[in-house]
């Protein structure tokens, strides 16, 4: 063992200063919290992981939580979303598309939705604007 520095007090910035500079010449450490109070045991220095099992676990644990998500929907849902991703007119949903209008542009597509919907719908719609 080999006394890097000594101190009186906790040893905490000697040691957060130790591990900037570790890092930053490529050692892998396993401590990789900002600081490492508490007890430390066999279990807290298991076997090393390269940084690309680290990434594929990673990608394991994104795309498990993404496939329960996805199993929990309806399959009308599902069905509206694969659309949504094809479909020309979800395109125009962008802000891009929106802010790039001039006012004239934006009444009248307001007014050419507004056309196409239900009167159910066209009623809700009028609602909300009265409750802004």
């Amino acid at each position: 063992m080999v006394i890097l520095a000594k101190t009186t007090e906790n040893g905490l910035g000697h040691e957060l200063s130790w591990m900037k500079k570790l890092l930053s010449e490529g050692h892998p450490l396993a401590n990789l919290s900002n600081h490492s109070l508490g007890k430390i045991s066999e279990k807290t220095f298991g076997s090393l992981k390269t940084p690309e099992q680290i990434k594929k676990e990673q990608g394991e644990r994104i795309q498990a939580r993404w496939r329960k998500w996805w199993d929990s929907l309806s399959p009308e849902e599902k069905s509206r979303r694969q659309r949504a991703k094809v479909n020309a007119k979800s395109k125009k949903a962008g802000r891009d598309f929106w802010m790039n209008m001039t006012p004239e542009q934006r009444k009248e597509y307001v007014r050419q939705r507004m056309e196409r919907m239900s009167p159910e719908n066209r009623q809700r719609v009028v609602e909300g604007w009265k409750n802004r």
